[in-house]
């Protein structure tokens, strides 16, 4: 399989391309983790299932990039992975983590997506990986900052999906007009 069928064109990503950050940070999680547990691991179980899950959004990306025919299927991968950093969250010490800053990986490649609607599906994703250790943990619902944190941060993570979701659209404006101005010069090319 050559690199750009797994990978995908610049201007096409695969679905594996896209995990592939997010898969690469989980990594560097888990080795600082699995070296200095005392100083970063708060629940154990947490962190094995954050891990687990985003070893089956990779496997998952890696079956549909050739699967052109079910790509539509490919946000499933950054939505597992947003469940996978709030469980990273909640298992590295919630407001300790020194994982939390993954989040911006699937939030990218959610609010990228063609269609304003994708800004809100960024949100909500980074909202569930915000919110999901407070679910996990009612005890930490006292702590009256969480939730302003949580809230806060999902609003910055919104406003940015919505400067990426721009900056894609515009991306692909002028890469169709590009592509337009390609095929109008190789015609006028071909009847000259």
């Amino acid at each position: 399989m050559s690199l750009t069928r797994l990978f995908g064109r610049l201007d096409d990503p695969s679905p594996l391309l896209k995990q592939t950050p997010t898969t690469l940070l989980f990594l560097v999680a888990l080795l600082i983790t699995l070296f200095r547990p005392d100083d970063f691991v708060r629940q154990l179980p947490a962190v094995v299932v954050s891990v687990v899950l985003v070893v089956f959004a990779t496997i998952l990306a890696l079956v549909l990039t050739p699967l052109r025919s079910l790509r539509h299927l490919a946000l499933l991968v950054p939505a597992i992975d947003f469940f996978a950093i709030g469980l990273l969250r909640f298992g590295t010490g919630v407001t300790d983590s020194a994982f939390a800053a993954i989040i911006i990986l699937p939030m990218v490649w959610v609010a990228s997506e063609m269609g304003r609607r994708y800004i809100g599906y960024a949100a909500l994703g980074t909202a569930i990986a915000m919110l999901l250790p407070l679910v996990l943990d009612s005890s930490l619902l006292s702590q009256s900052d969480l939730l302003v944190r949580a809230a806060v941060s999902t609003l910055v993570f919104a406003v940015a999906g919505s400067v990426v979701n721009e900056l894609a659209r515009h991306s692909r404006l002028r890469l169709r007009s590009a592509l337009d101005d390609a095929q109008r010069r190789k015609r006028m090319l071909e009847d000259a």
